[in-house]
């Protein structure tokens, strides 16, 4: 269980391209009639060690890719969930890979692409599942009121311009947001961490920053020359923000029903 829970979190970084005394998380993804002009789906034709492994958007948000993927992570990722937070299924939802191509009507923003993939599971694998609210360990992310730190936001750019460009030389990481909502970096950052990340700050619309950190272990036990702080001290001093651990209700998917896919 441990080694697969390890897989699935190594996945997620891969393709990594929602209380005050009783904080509620509400998901930031609605699902919606929005589909695929076109979609493929078949066995994937890579091996598990290809770079391009993962999945992400392309040709300027037009399309969205999964390569050598399973079907747990996908769906993780289209939710914006942790791994622990999709409930249920088949094995062969960890163990089959598959290549993923789902083109959009035009350009979309990454909320808007990953509907569509939600979509997707609902129709080629006859997905059938429903949300519930589990209490769990989280982080809370707020604004720290003893920081002088504050976000500049940014609405002169489109939605579909989200890029989150990832410098990782573990344990030291760099990420350069763009056009960034809250909710979309709780969730990058909450795969980072043990827990999933309730979005507390109030902030809406999109924000450009720069955010460096180092992990609290670092592999092989030895730290490197340059460290960056770590992430609870980077937030309030880079960003202005907090993560406080706490219990809370967060969002959990459970899979009633699902089938593999039928391909074209």
């Amino acid at each position: 269980m441990l080694l697969r829970l390890t897989i699935l979190i190594s996945l997620a970084c891969v393709l990594l391209e929602s209380l005050a005394a009783q904080p509620t998380a509400v998901s930031p993804i609605t699902l919606s009639a929005r589909t695929f002009e076109v979609a493929t789906i078949r066995p994937t034709q890579y091996s598990l060690n290809t770079a391009d492994c993962g999945l992400r958007p392309a040709q300027g948000n037009l399309l969205y890719v999964a390569k050598c993927t399973s079907a747990r992570p996908i769906l993780f990722t289209s939710y914006w969930l942790k791994p622990t937070q999709v409930i249920g299924g088949p094995d062969w939802l960890d163990t089959e890979r598959w290549d993923v191509i789902g083109q959009a009507p035009e350009s979309s923003a990454i909320d808007e692409l990953h509907i569509m993939m939600q979509n997707l599971f609902v129709e080629r694998f006859k997905l059938k599942s429903h949300h519930e609210q589990r209490e769990m360990p989280v982080y809370v992310l707020s604004f720290d009121p003893k920081s002088a730190k504050t976000l500049s936001r940014d609405d002169t750019k489109n939605a579909s311009d989200v890029v989150m460009e990832q410098s990782d030389e573990r344990p030291n990481h760099k990420w350069n947001a763009r056009s960034a909502p809250m909710d979309f970096f709780a969730w990058r950052l909450s795969m980072w961490l043990d827990r999933p990340i309730i979005n507390q700050t109030g902030l809406e619309g999109s924000y450009d920053f720069s955010f460096a950190f180092s992990d609290d272990v670092p592999l092989g036990g030895q730290l490197p020359a340059a460290r960056y702080e770590r992430v609870f001290d980077a937030l309030r001093e880079q960003l202005g923000l907090r993560l406080d651990a706490r219990k809370a209700h967060a969002d959990v998917l459970v899979i009633d029903h699902i089938e593999h896919p039928t391909e074209n």
